[in-house]
C-alpha cells in the first residue's frame, strides 16, 4: 500500500556533470492529484501529477566536472510521488554507453544491506560499495555502521557524523580498512536519516557499472515465503542472490527455482 502520509521523498545519489544529461521521474500511483517541486543540482522544478500518472523533467547535456549529490522532492498538495533520477551518458555516436538510476527513498533509523565486494563470475573487475547518507531532519544524525561477517560475527564498527541537510558518501573499504569485504552492514542512527548504498565494478573492459544495493528497514513481522518475478539464468544473463538474517537466531528454508510454466527448474548455484 502506498503511505499516503509520506510529504517529501529523498534522491540519495544524483550523479550529475561530465557530459551526463539527467532525467527525473515521478509517479503518483494513488488516485488523488499531486503537486510540489523537486529541489536538485541547485534548482527548483514544479510538478503537477493527475491521479495514475506521471512526470518527467530532463536536462541538457552537463559540460561540468563529475559530481553526486543528492535531492528532494517535496510535495505541496497530497503525498510524495516515488521518484527516479536517470543519470546518462552518451558516446560521440549518441549511443548510451553508461546509465545510473537512483530511486527515492524514505527516512528511517535501522537499515540492513548485503556487502560483498569479492571477484566473482559476474564481477570480473575491481569492486567497491559506497554508502550514501543524507540528513534532511531537523537535528544533526549519529550513523553507526557495524560489519558482520557472514557468520553473523561482528568484524567493525564506525561512527559517521551527518550534520544538518548534509548528505555524506562512505567507501565501506575504506571506512573498514579491508578489501575485500564480504558479509551483512547494519546501519543505525539516532535520528531520521536516507540511507542508500551503490556497488561499483570497473569490468574488464575498463567501464564502470553501478549497481543500486537496496537497504532493508528492520522488518515489523516475520513472513515465511517470498516470491521474486524474474529469475534470468543462461544466455549472457546470470542472477545473483543476496540473503540475510537480521535476527537473534539462526534460520534456515528452501530456494525453488520455476520455468514460465511453473514447472521446477534445476540450476546449478555458484
Amino acid at each position: 500500500m502506498y503511505k499516503r502520509q509520506a510529504q517529501r521523498r529523498v534522491l540519495p545519489a544524483i550523479t550529475t556533470g561530465a557530459g551526463r544529461r539527467v532525467s527525473y521521474v515521478l509517479l503518483n500511483p494513488t488516485d488523488e492529484p499531486m503537486a510540489g517541486t523537486i529541489e536538485a543540482d541547485g534548482q527548483e522544478i514544479g510538478y503537477s501529477i493527475s491521479p495514475g500518472g506521471a512526470f518527467v523533467s530532463e536536462s541538457g547535456d552537463d559540460i561540468r566536472p563529475l559530481a553526486t549529490d543528492f535531492g528532494i522532492v517535496r510535495a505541496s498538495s497530497g503525498a510524495a510521488p516515488s521518484a527516479y533520477a536517470i543519470s546518462v551518458t552518451e558516446r560521440r555516436d549518441r549511443s548510451i554507453s553508461n546509465v545510473r538510476v537512483t530511486s527515492s527513498h524514505q527516512e528511517g533509523t535501522l537499515f540492513w544491506a548485503p556487502v560483498d565486494t569479492y571477484p566473482s563470475l559476474l564481477r570480473h573487475g575491481d569492486a567497491d560499495m559506497t554508502l550514501n547518507l543524507v540528513n534532511e531532519g531537523r537535528v544533526p544524525a549519529t550513523v553507526n555502521l557495524e560489519l558482520f561477517d557472514i557468520d553473523g560475527n561482528s568484524s567493525g564498527t564506525v561512527e559517521q557524523i551527518v550534520p544538518l541537510g548534509r548528505s555524506d558518501q562512505i567507501s565501506l573499504e575504506d571506512a573498514f580498512g579491508r578489501s575485500p569485504i564480504r558479509g551483512t552492514l547494519r546501519v543505525f542512527a539516532d535520528a531520521q536519516i536516507v540511507a542508500s548504498l551503490q556497488r561499483t565494478v570497473d569490468n574488464v573492459l575498463g567501464e564502470e557499472i553501478v549497481t543500486d544495493i537496496p537497504l532493508q528497514p528492520n522488518p515489523s513481522a516475520s513472513i515465511d515465503a517470498m516470491i521474486l518475478p524474474l529469475f534470468a539464468d543462461g544466455s549472457g544473463f546470470a542472477t545473483q542472490m543476496l540473503l540475510m538474517n537480521t535476527g537473534r537466531d539462526a534460520s534456515s528454508g528452501a530456494l525453488r527455482i520455476r520455468e514460465e510454466t511453473g514447472d521446477v527448474r534445476t540450476a546449478i548455484l555458484r
